[in-house]
């Protein structure tokens, strides 16, 4: 428990990171953990392609993964598909812009942050390790939003 005790401050320095980088807001807000939950994945377990409700940016912690058996996989929006033009890139030039899906893998410390509503899933285990991860959610306090726009909310 010892090596955990700065987990938490840990995982929000890149938190903070992510959200000053990726949102860059102009106005007084800042995140915060809203929720954290422990998953174990056993051989022949997966996780099912899902979203985050009700968060900002979501992540998971690795406390025990092997990078030839575990990851996470990323599908992008299908609105993606919605534009006008669409351009199929060659198989042998996917990457994790252009990907229709993109399969992380992920070992013991690492740390993937996401936007929430950015949708995920796990491939069925292999490997005989218990994959084990730390999954979180976050919120904005403070204001968001402007007046001129009409859109200020005071969180």
């Amino acid at each position: 428990l010892e090596k955990l005790s700065t987990l938490k401050k840990d995982v929000m320095v890149h938190v903070q990171s992510y959200f000053e980088k990726i949102y860059a807001p102009n106005t007084d807000c800042s995140i915060y953990l809203t929720q954290s939950w422990i998953n174990y994945t056993e051989e022949g377990q997966q996780h099912h392609a899902h979203f985050h409700s009700n968060s900002l940016v979501s992540g998971v912690v690795y406390l025990d993964a092997d990078k030839q058996h575990d990851g996470i996989i990323f599908f992008r929006p299908q609105n993606f598909y919605d534009r006008t033009i669409h351009i199929d890139p060659k198989q042998s030039e996917l990457n994790e812009f252009n990907a229709p899906k993109w399969d992380l893998p992920v070992e013991t410390g690492d740390i993937v942050l996401f936007p929430s509503y950015l949708k995920h899933s796990v491939d069925t285990k292999n490997g005989k390790n218990t994959r084990t991860s730390l999954a979180f959610n976050t919120f904005v306090k403070g204001t968001i939003g402007g007046t001129f726009n009409l859109t200020e909310l005071r969180l």
